[in-house]
């Protein structure tokens, strides 16, 4: 269960969800990181620092508009965009830091999470930065008398330009070689195999109950519950003590290598056995009796 308070720390790093309305990170840092050699740590750090500036702006600009320049006493669909925009993402910022104010990091196998470096929830505000950059450009013509207006116009549509061009390029190359692509993505294997590995088990051990559980991935337990077997979702319990059941049961357990010396329990009992090892990931199978 996640831990809640006030957590304060929590509110240091945000995601960079303005640079990433027009650029895509992963594929923008790992260039950065091939041709310069700056780690992904200190290139998310000064995203980070660009985003916080420029929501900053942003705000200043749209109060500067609403109040001083009374750029909304006459409105349009676009300016009601406007509005709306800057109402729902400003909801969005507060709700996401409240949220991670008040709950602790969950700590996992890939890495520390919260609520406001989660990419996905930013998706609305990257959407309405993407589509009042397009009203600027093809609604209010007044930018190519400005200098200032039409560099950032232009760099902006740069960033897009090399987006697209990337995502048309990666889709192909990818839908044309789909089959050698599918069979190198190795957190695709894993969960693969453990969906052909329920109907085996079925078939193979009529009569038992299938049980399943994994350490730091929900998905093996859900997976379970979504195909009628048990799922079951605190797999540190395991490190103890098995499950006791009521009838003859298989439980898998699936480790990653990181966690196997900490779940010597199920690793060194006489009914358990390794059935299968895809990169990282370890298949158990343990025999459990009333």
């Amino acid at each position: 269960e996640t831990e809640r308070g006030y957590f304060t720390e929590n509110l240091v790093h945000w995601y960079p969800a303005i640079p990433n309305s027009f650029i895509d990170l992963p594929f923008f840092t790992m260039q950065v990181l091939r041709v310069t050699g700056i780690s992904l740590s200190n290139q998310y750090l000064v995203l980070e620092a660009i985003n916080i500036i420029l929501v900053l702006v942003l705000t200043v600009l749209f109060f500067h508009f609403l109040i001083i320049k009374k750029t909304f006493r006459e409105i349009n669909s676009f300016k009601w965009l406007l509005l709306w925009a800057w109402v729902c993402s400003a909801l969005i910022f507060f709700s996401l830091g409240w949220l991670s104010f008040t709950n602790q990091v969950q700590r996992g196998y890939i890495g520390n999470w919260n609520y406001v470096y989660e990419a996905r929830y930013f998706g609305l505000v990257m959407l309405f930065l993407q589509i009042i950059y397009l009203g600027w450009v093809f609604l209010n013509p007044s930018w190519q008398k400005s200098w200032w207006q039409k560099t950032i116009i232009i760099f902006c549509a740069f960033l897009l330009f090399v987006e697209v061009v990337h995502g048309i390029y990666f889709n192909t190359k990818m839908a044309l070689n789909f089959r050698e692509n599918k069979a190198k993505i190795y957190r695709e294997q894993d969960y693969n195999y453990f969906l052909c590995l329920l109907p085996k088990l079925e078939k193979e051990y009529p009569g038992y109950e299938i049980l399943a559980t994994a350490s730091n991935d929900d998905f093996y337990a859900c997976a379970a519950a979504y195909f009628g077997k048990k799922g079951i979702f605190d797999c540190a319990s395991l490190k103890t003590s098995l499950p006791k059941v009521k009838i003859k049961s298989l439980l898998l357990v699936i480790l990653y290598d990181t966690d196997i010396k900490d779940y010597q329990n199920i690793v060194a009992n006489p009914n358990a056995r390794e059935i299968q090892e895809i990169d990282y990931t370890n298949f158990f199978l343990v025999k459990l009796f009333p």
